[in-house]
Parts: structure tokens; C-alpha cells; sequence
């Protein structure tokens, strides 16, 4: 199951950054459920800047491969694209992911600081088969909580990484 699973987060995932990088993608069978699920929400992205690309925060010595910095509805952004067989209903559904996103922001705005890009909200897209994908768009105030704890957890990491070199 753990392999089907990530074959069709893998299978969409190129679709989707082939259809940002402006490539003609011919969708797998296997992923089109999920490719018709969040193609509406692609719709809505523009000013894509970057696409499965790695970030660095040498500050607090992290770093992270982001599925995309862009636009969404003309906010600039983190994307994530995710997929799943049922909707996740709420943002206590996503485990760590928002976490997650609040890096990539961090050290996105950390490394990218020179090209005066300045991102302050994440988006995360769930592709569920025959129905519309769910949308989770994190405000600035929001990924500002996320971010004090993401803080605590990196130093914490360090702590303990020291303590039992």
C-alpha cells in the first residue's frame, strides 16, 4: 500500500512540473484521477519561480527540496502538492506538513534573499480522485505561530545532536 501510494504521489507530482514548466504532460492513467483533481487549482498559480527545488537556511542549518514558489491567486507563495484517497477535512489532518511548509518559507526567504523574494503565506493542495482537490491556505499570522515552533524544534535538534555527538 506504503508503495502504490508514493508511486501516485511521485507519478503526479512530474505531472504537475511538467504542466508548470509549460511542457505538453501526458498524465499516466494511474495519476489522472489526482491530475484532474488539482488541475483547476494549477489553474490558478502563475509567476512560477521555482519547481522541485532545494532551499537552505545556513542560519539554523536546514534545508529542503520545495515542490514550488510561485503565485497563488496572485500571492506569492510555497506550494505543496499532496495526494490522498480521502480529504484530510481540516488542518489537524495534516500531520507535520504545515511545519513543514513554514521551513520551506524560512529558508526559502533566508536563501533567495538577494532576488528580494519575501514569502509570508504556504499553500497546500490534497488531490483526492473525483472530487475536487482541498485547498489549505496558511496567512502570514498563521505560518508566524508555525515558524516559533519550527525555531524551537531545529534548536532543540541541535541540542540533543550535541549532547550525543
Amino acid at each position: 500500500m506504503t508503495t502504490t501510494a508514493s508511486r501516485r504521489g511521485t507519478q503526479t507530482h512530474k505531472q504537475i512540473e511538467r504542466y508548470l514548466l509549460g511542457q505538453n504532460p501526458v498524465c499516466p492513467e494511474a495519476s489522472r484521477p489526482y491530475w484532474e483533481s488539482i488541475q483547476p487549482v494549477l489553474e490558478q498559480i502563475d509567476t512560477v519561480r521555482l519547481v522541485e527545488g532545494s532551499v537552505f537556511h545556513h542560519d539554523l542549518s536546514y534545508s529542503g527540496k520545495v515542490d514550488c514558489i510561485a503565485s497563488y491567486q496572485g500571492i506569492p507563495c510555497i506550494c505543496e502538492w499532496k495526494t490522498a484517497d480521502k480529504p484530510k477535512g481540516s488542518i489537524e489532518h495534516l500531520y507535520e506538513h504545515p511545519l513543514q511548509l513554514t521551513a520551506y518559507i524560512g529558508a526559502a526567504n533566508e536563501y533567495y534573499r538577494d532576488y528580494g523574494i519575501q514569502l509570508k503565506h504556504a499553500l497546500l493542495v490534497v488531490a483526492i480522485p473525483e472530487m475536487p482537490a482541498e485547498v489549505f491556505w496558511f496567512e502570514s499570522t498563521v505560518i508566524k505561530d508555525y515558524w516559533e515552533q519550527w525555531e524551537k524544534r531545529v534548536a532543540e535538534y541541535w541540542q540533543r545532536r550535541s549532547v550525543w555527538g
